[in-house]
């Protein structure tokens, strides 16, 4: 049996969590045979000896060389990589679900119009519901595929723990698994969106826009590790993540007009922020100079005036 065929097991609720596995170990007459009689001497060995050679033995233990934590983080990113090839399934769900929601585009695309950002034969109220939700989108892709991560582990963590594994190793491992499925819905994100749809384009929008992608599903994936972390089993992860999702949907700034201190805290906000800058919506009306008048002073322009003053 491989290592990484553990967590099979442990997710197999017909096996029993691992107190029935102790147990069933315990019970076992090859333990009373192999195990416990052969080590009756040697307990009674130790029980015997004075506590300060005790205290010189945990001393010695305790100075052993320990395994460093980029050791740690490469063995774990190691495991992480293989479980999830074994797992042909989800692997295969995880590289589809970018490529099914993406395509969506290619329905939105002839019902809300192609142009939709062009200045003269655009809608702005329809771009800006397509923006809204491919940051939504984003966020999701990223957050559901992580939600389970930390809580299916959490019987192997904690014995791990037992023999020196550090957090943020551990947490890295997660972190760059999230990263790389990031780095790869974004490049299917930003080919189906500038092929559903006539984006503004050149070499530099498309990179700010793939990296805005990144970004965006990265921080979907934190918030599902986040979830996951706090879970307590598996079946909370999902119900904790949609606590989690429908805050960041009020707070994208595109329902509801609330203040920037608020919203800064979602991700969705500098999601759907930064594609609106990208796509340029707004930008003929924000380089009118009459924005440089005060605003007692627009409103005693007339007309003419402000024509007038725009030619200037």
């Amino acid at each position: 049996m491989e290592f990484d065929q553990i967590y099979a097991i442990l997710d197999d609720p017909n096996q029993g969590k691992g107190e029935d596995w102790a147990e069933r170990y315990m019970q076992h007459p090859a333990y009373q045979k192999y195990i416990a009689e052969p080590l009756q001497p040697a307990r009674t060995l130790i029980e015997e000896r004075p506590r300060e050679k005790k205290e010189s033995r945990a001393e010695r233990i305790k100075g052993r060389p320990r395994v460093s934590g980029l050791r740690q983080f490469l063995i774990l990113s190691a495991r992480n990589i293989k479980i999830l090839s074994r797992d042909r399934t989800s692997l295969i769900l995880m590289l589809l679900v970018p490529v099914l929601v993406a395509s969506l585009d290619f329905f939105l695309a002839p019902a809300m119009g192609k142009h939709l950002y062009d200045y003269e034969i655009g809608n702005s109220s329809n771009a800006s519901t397509t923006i809204f939700l491919l940051a939504i989108n984003c966020l999701l892709v990223g957050g559901f595929s992580q939600m389970r991560e930390f809580v299916k582990e959490a019987d192997v963590y904690k014995r791990e723990r037992l023999v020196n594994l550090k957090i943020l190793p551990y947490v890295a491992s997660k972190a760059w698994v999230a990263l790389l499925l990031a780095i790869y819905a974004g490049v299917v994100f930003v080919t189906i969106r500038f092929i559903a749809f006539d984006v503004p384009r050149s070499p530099l929008i498309i990179g700010l826009y793939y990296v805005s992608l990144v970004l965006a599903i990265l921080a979907g994936g934190m918030s599902g590790l986040l979830a996951s972390a706090i879970s307590k089993s598996p079946g909370v992860a999902p119900l904790l993540m949609i606590l989690l999702i429908i805050p960041q949907i009020v707070l994208s700034g595109s329902l509801a007009p609330l203040p920037e201190n608020v919203t800064a805290i979602a991700s969705t906000r500098w999601a759907f922020q930064g594609f609106v800058g990208l796509t340029g919506m707004g930008s003929d009306v924000a380089a009118d100079p009459c924005w440089k008048l005060t605003e007692e002073e627009r409103e005693l322009m007339s007309l003419e005036q402000t024509s007038e003053f725009v030619m200037v």
